[in-house]
Protein backbone atom coordinates (compact mmCIF):
# COMPACT_ATOMS: atom_id res chain seq x y z
CA UNK A 1 0.00 0.00 0.00
CA UNK A 2 2.81 2.34 1.04
CA UNK A 3 4.85 1.96 -2.46
CA UNK A 4 1.69 2.61 -4.66
CA UNK A 5 1.11 5.85 -2.84
CA UNK A 6 4.76 7.04 -2.89
CA UNK A 7 4.74 5.59 -6.70
CA UNK A 8 1.63 7.72 -7.12
CA UNK A 9 3.24 10.79 -5.60
CA UNK A 10 6.24 10.82 -7.53
CA UNK A 11 4.65 10.82 -10.90
CA UNK A 12 5.14 13.74 -12.64
CA UNK A 13 1.85 15.88 -12.89
CA UNK A 14 0.71 17.60 -16.32
CA UNK A 15 2.08 21.00 -16.50
CA UNK A 16 -0.89 22.90 -16.74
CA UNK A 17 -1.50 26.56 -15.63
CA UNK A 18 -3.29 25.39 -12.42
CA UNK A 19 -0.55 22.97 -11.15
CA UNK A 20 2.20 25.87 -12.14
CA UNK A 21 0.54 28.18 -9.98
CA UNK A 22 -0.12 25.82 -7.45
CA UNK A 23 3.57 25.05 -7.43
CA UNK A 24 4.44 28.79 -7.24
CA UNK A 25 2.09 29.88 -4.46
CA UNK A 26 3.32 27.20 -2.32
CA UNK A 27 6.76 27.83 -3.09
CA UNK A 28 6.48 31.48 -2.58
CA UNK A 29 4.46 30.39 1.21
CA UNK A 30 7.30 28.37 2.18
CA UNK A 31 9.11 30.86 1.94
CA UNK A 32 7.47 33.60 3.43
CA UNK A 33 6.91 31.53 6.33
CA UNK A 34 10.14 32.17 7.51
CA UNK A 35 9.74 36.17 6.88
CA UNK A 36 6.34 37.29 8.05
CA UNK A 37 3.20 37.24 9.04
CA UNK A 38 0.23 35.58 7.90
CA UNK A 39 -1.52 38.14 6.80
CA UNK A 40 1.68 40.19 4.76
CA UNK A 41 2.15 36.75 3.52
CA UNK A 42 -1.31 36.86 2.11
CA UNK A 43 -0.95 40.76 0.76
CA UNK A 44 3.27 39.96 -0.97
CA UNK A 45 1.05 37.00 -2.83
CA UNK A 46 -1.77 38.72 -4.20
CA UNK A 47 0.80 41.27 -5.61
CA UNK A 48 3.10 38.51 -6.79
CA UNK A 49 0.22 36.91 -8.57
CA UNK A 50 -0.91 39.83 -10.32
CA UNK A 51 1.15 39.69 -13.25
CA UNK A 52 1.13 35.44 -13.52
CA UNK A 53 -2.54 36.33 -13.84
CA UNK A 54 -2.86 38.97 -16.49
CA UNK A 55 -0.02 37.76 -18.47
CA UNK A 56 -1.41 33.94 -18.78
CA UNK A 57 -4.71 35.10 -20.30
CA UNK A 58 -2.52 36.82 -22.81
CA UNK A 59 0.36 34.28 -23.78
CA UNK A 60 -3.15 31.71 -23.92
CA UNK A 61 -4.62 33.81 -26.63
CA UNK A 62 -1.56 34.84 -28.31
CA UNK A 63 -0.62 31.18 -29.18
CA UNK A 64 -4.04 30.95 -31.11
CA UNK A 65 -2.96 33.34 -33.70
Amino acid sequence: MKITYMIKMMMPKPLTFENILLKFIYRIEYVLSYLTTPMNQKIIIGILSVPILIKMPLAISMRDL
